[in-house]
């Protein structure tokens, strides 16, 4: 049977940082086997579009892109979308006008110009109607972003959104999933808490941003006395805990299969144990190497979100 070779690059930014990650993905029919041929991070300011496009150019070169390898990247930050929704099932050349209408009022942004997609979540149907994830970024902002490649020479394959791609790095690092279990994802960033509880089809996908500076804590040359890292760590403990008090007052659902941590400074085990003694939970640091059975020496929890992006071509 005859193979193919793909590369896949995933490019995850944030303020202060650029990671990426690359596979080579061998098909054979349709199995697919994966060897990570490198990871990439760039650290400095990208906190407006010029610096990361520098960012961005100086990554191409560091990762060494090519002309055919699938780039996948994703966008972030407070104008970014994503929720779960029952909604009638309509033709799919009606459905994104009916679910701009539908989601309006809940936009941080106009929902005129905005880029909408939605998937149907099989299995969680109950009469006429059907439960979809919707996400919506403003449309100015993907035409930047996919300018800003274009100029670099770069045509990326799929644009994810961050939270969608944090769950997805989660779901890599799983064997399986127990029915009817919520899982709490807990995305560290140098500025920016994501929290992401889901599950199975009948366990809503829930999503909020948590203002919480990570960088004032653990960022290079930072002193700051124990007992300040402790209360400030315990005021994010606080917005988890509160945050799972809401989802379960507002879908009746306590059953959680404990909390998952990624992202930056995760090294030492203060923040995971912090979040999971103000919640009794559980709490571990998610690892898609192990689960992939790829051998990185990079730090437990940094390259997940990139290496998901990556994933996306296995798909």
């Amino acid at each position: 049977m005859a193979k193919t070779l793909i590369t896949s690059i995933g490019i995850e930014n944030d303020s202060m940082g650029i990671r990426a990650a690359k596979i080579n993905i061998t098909r054979t029919g349709s199995k697919a086997r994966i060897q990570v041929a490198g990871l990439s991070e760039l650290r400095g300011d990208f906190s407006n579009d010029e610096s990361v496009a520098g960012g961005m150019r100086k990554m191409k070169e560091k990762i060494a892109i090519g002309a055919g390898d699938r780039v996948v990247t994703c966008l972030a930050g407070k104008q970014v979308y994503v929720a779960q929704i029952p909604f009638r099932k309509l033709p799919d050349i009606e459905m994104k006008n009916a679910l701009k209408l539908e989601i309006k009022k809940s936009l941080p942004f106009e929902v005129a110009g905005a880029s909408i997609d939605y998937q149907v979540l099989e299995g969680a149907r109950k009469g006429d109607t059907i439960q979809i994830l919707v996400t919506a970024v403003p449309g100015v902002m993907l035409s930047r972003h996919l300018n800003m490649l274009e100029r670099l020479s770069v045509k990326p394959w799929v644009v994810d959104i961050l939270p969608l791609a944090i769950a997805n790095a989660f779901h890599l690092s799983q064997k399986s999933f127990a029915i009817g279990l919520a899982y709490i994802i807990v995305h560290v960033g140098p500025a920016v808490v994501n929290l992401i509880i889901c599950g199975d089809e009948n366990i809503p996908f829930f999503h909020r941003s948590i203002y919480f500076s990570s960088v004032e804590l653990f960022g290079d040359g930072v002193t700051m006395e124990e007992k300040d890292v402790t209360k400030k760590l315990g005021e994010l403990a606080d917005e988890v805990a509160r945050s799972l008090s809401f989802y379960e007052k507002t879908f009746s659902t306590s059953n959680f299969a404990g909390i998952f941590i990624m992202g930056e400074y995760l090294e030492q085990d203060t923040i995971k144990n912090v979040i999971g003694g103000k919640t009794n939970l559980t709490a571990e640091v998610v690892d898609v190497f192990a689960r992939l059975k790829q051998t990185s020496n990079a730090p437990k929890g940094k390259f997940e979100v990139a290496m998901a992006l990556a994933m996306r071509n296995t798909q």
